[in-house]
């Protein structure tokens, strides 16, 4: 596992999100037995909103009245205020303290959090549900078992002692075949050849998939999809209720990885992103 520091660094560029990600942020520390960096970024050039008008308008004055509204949830923690891109801020903060996690919300920069990030992602949702009762796990078709156990046992660690975990595997099938290729060893690999070469591919992902959460005690469902990953998943995440979606891409060039920042915009739960190779 990678070596990472126990600090939760969080990012929040509305003040209106101040007590719900202080809420999550709280939750998620207490958990992970983490300490917190809380940065409230305002784009440069930007006015302040209403709710700072009492003050003299500088940083540390801004600084404190984010300190009360946090409450005594925040005793203990680091709270900054900084005029930058926020996306820029919290990925140069989170390289800087090597963060255990970035906690941010749905902001216009959240994609780009989502592609560059050094440490895992938890977006929180307009409404969170803490605590966490209904919780998704989606693995890549490339998973490693590392990543996998990883991933199991931080959904463990994060959610409600009761919470249902569930998890999810969407395999998304490449249909065009018109052009046979060719392998060194066996000649032409025709239409039909790759075909069944998919087939064997797809069961044996299933088998190692299934057997994983046998061994587990997770319950497990496995998706062939043609419908693209987004969907699919976003599909099942709603169709399940869950609170918590967790994405486990294996690296930052699988399918999974592709379709995450589309995932965290349209998601209506919580998602957390940690790549597989966070682990090894």
């Amino acid at each position: 596992m990678k070596e990472w520091k126990n600090r939760i660094v969080v990012l929040c560029t509305r003040i209106e999100r101040l007590e719900s990600l202080g809420e999550v942020a709280s939750d998620l520390a207490e958990s992970l037995g983490c300490g917190v960096s809380f940065l409230y970024v305002r784009e440069e050039g930007l006015l302040e909103l209403p709710i700072f008008s009492d003050t003299d308008g500088s940083d540390e004055a801004i600084r404190r009245a984010i300190s009360e509204g946090l409450g005594d949830r925040a005793n203990g923690w680091a709270v900054f205020v900084h005029d930058a891109d926020p996306a820029d801020r919290i990925l140069l903060e989170a390289e800087r303290e090597k963060a255990r996690l970035i906690l941010t919300d749905r902001n216009d920069g959240v994609e780009r959090i989502v592609r560059h990030s050094p440490a895992p992602i938890f977006v929180a949702a307009d409404r969170s549900a803490h605590p966490l009762r209904e919780v998704l796990i989606v693995l890549d078709p490339a998973f490693t078992l590392p990543a996998a156990t990883g991933a199991i046992d931080t959904a463990a660690t994060i959610a409600a002692s009761d919470a249902q975990l569930r998890c999810f595997m969407d395999y998304e099938l490449i249909l065009d075949r018109a052009d046979p290729s060719i392998d060194p060893v066996v000649g032409a690999m025709t239409p039909e050849i790759l075909a069944q070469e998919e087939a064997d591919l797809i069961e044996r992902t299933r088998e190692r998939f299934e057997s994983l959460c046998r061994e587990r005690g997770q319950a497990a469902e496995f998706n062939i999809g043609e419908g693209g990953m987004v969907d699919e998943i976003l599909q099942r995440s709603r169709g399940s209720g869950a609170d918590l979606l967790i994405l486990v891409p294996q690296d930052r060039e699988t399918l999974l990885a592709d379709a995450a920042p589309d995932i965290v915009r349209e998601a209506s739960a919580d998602v957390l992103i940690l790549y597989g190779n966070w682990w090894e």
